[in-house]
């Protein structure tokens, strides 16, 4: 409330702050860089800039000293394998580790606070100026971001999320005036991503798509970005034991995707009235894991809500012609997968999201979806059904675990859309 009352007194705040930092408690130290963060918002925007390198300076001059240990580490474990518990590490590295965590987490609480109002009167004063944030960012990512970034497979968890967090705060703090920053920044995140999957790198891509997914101009950069990290994940996570013993990979990829059609529906789905083939591959990635993907229930749920909204789009978009075209190579397998999941494959916790893939899929071509069901609860594939087109390496749907007559299917097809209670139609 009081933010610009206490503007002129910034330089004696942060010097308060630099000689009590030692002694405050990580949740005090956010605490205060917040309340910094939103004095500094209310200066001058050449003010915010000085204000921002000052309070940055030790913790990146820090950083940089760090680099080449950091550099040195070996390498993080590959989702290949059940994380184990970390190797007993040296107090060197300890210290290390911790330095590093630290000097992020400083200047990634307080970006992510920063809120500049680029319109005032001094902002257009200087018209063409660097976003402050961003020319901070700028200076620091050939020394600390690019290195760091080239030597992910080696930084330990908590610097790669810290890494991760610091990028994902200063584009939010910059929004659409990161532009310049954009490519650069997708570039070494898929790159690292490539050779160590994590989570955190797709929480980064989620927040690029968020800021700059509307603007047309961006739309080739992200849609090449995501197919770099629709490439590494589907090499990385092909089995379910994968998933299982990663499972925030597999939950943040599809919270990415569900971003993607948000803000790229128009990419995706207008391709000449046909859906794109990265949309066709992450829908049949999907079909793979859902029957088989235990110990993910978030993941399984992002999954479902990702056809949900793709289907969904295309309904909006009146891309008619697209859907027919996903449907006709995913429609049969997705609906073969989610009755898996109902026969017991997974939670009845998931019943909901399940049903509403149904009942998107009975909006988007009801018959044919009647004729899914029916051989689906019935039968063996239907013969004239195409077969799945799934990512290189991946199996064919699970087989369900139920069959039941042509008559109980239809009491099945009828009470799934009447029942007022998922579970009581699903049951």
């Amino acid at each position: 409330a009081c933010a610009a009352s206490l503007a002129p007194q910034i330089d004696d705040i942060i010097g308060f702050y630099e000689r009590c930092a030692p002694l405050l408690t990580p949740t005090d130290s956010d605490e205060c860089l917040k309340g910094i963060a939103r004095v500094v918002s209310t200066l001058p925007p050449d003010r915010v800039l000085a204000a921002l390198q000052r309070m940055c300076a030790a913790p990146a001059a820090a950083l940089q000293a760090l680099v080449p240990q950091l550099q040195q580490l070996p390498p993080a474990p590959a989702p290949t394998a059940p994380r184990t518990a970390a190797a007993t590490q040296s107090a060197e590295t300890a210290a290390l580790i911790k330095q590093a965590v630290d000097a992020f987490h400083t200047m990634g609480s307080l970006l992510r606070n920063v809120n500049v109002d680029t319109t005032t009167a001094a902002a257009a004063a200087a018209p063409g100026a660097t976003h402050p944030v961003l020319s901070l960012m700028s200076a620091l990512w050939p020394t600390v971001a690019v290195p760091l970034f080239v030597a992910f497979h080696t930084l330990p968890d908590e610097v790669a999320y810290e890494l991760c967090r610091f990028c994902r705060c200063a584009v939010t703090a910059c929004g659409s005036e990161a532009a310049p920053m954009l490519e650069a920044l997708l570039q070494a995140a898929t790159h690292a991503y490539a050779r160590r999957p994590y989570p955190d790198v797709l929480y980064l891509a989620n927040e690029l798509l968020r800021v700059f997914g509307t603007n047309a101009q961006h739309t080739a950069v992200l849609m090449a970005g995501v197919q770099a990290l629709c490439q590494a994940t589907f090499a990385a996570l092909q089995t379910p034991d994968a998933c299982s013993w990663y499972p925030t990979i597999m939950q943040e990829f599809f919270d990415m995707l569900v971003r993607w059609v948000e803000r790229l529906a128009p990419a995706i789905l207008v391709v000449g009235s046909q859906p794109h083939q990265l949309a066709i591959a992450c829908v049949a990635y999907a079909v793979h894991l859902l029957p088989t993907a235990h110990n993910c229930l978030e993941g399984t749920r992002s999954s479902l809500v990702f056809v949900t909204r793709l289907l969904k789009a295309g309904k909006q978009l009146q891309q008619t012609d697209a859907v027919g075209a996903l449907l006709a190579q995913t429609g049969y397998p997705l609906v073969h997968a989610l009755l898996c999941c109902i026969g017991g494959r997974q939670p009845a916790s998931l019943y909901a999201d399940i049903r509403s893939v149904l009942t998107t899929l009975h909006r988007a071509n009801a018959p044919a979806l009647l004729t899914w069901l029916c051989f689906a609860l019935s039968v063996a594939m239907p013969p004239d059904t195409a077969p799945v087109l799934l990512p290189a390496g991946l199996a064919q749907p699970y087989p369900l675990p139920f069959t039941i007559d042509a008559g109980a299917a239809q009491v099945f097809i009828h009470d799934l859309f009447t029942a007022k209670r998922e579970s009581q139609a699903l049951s």
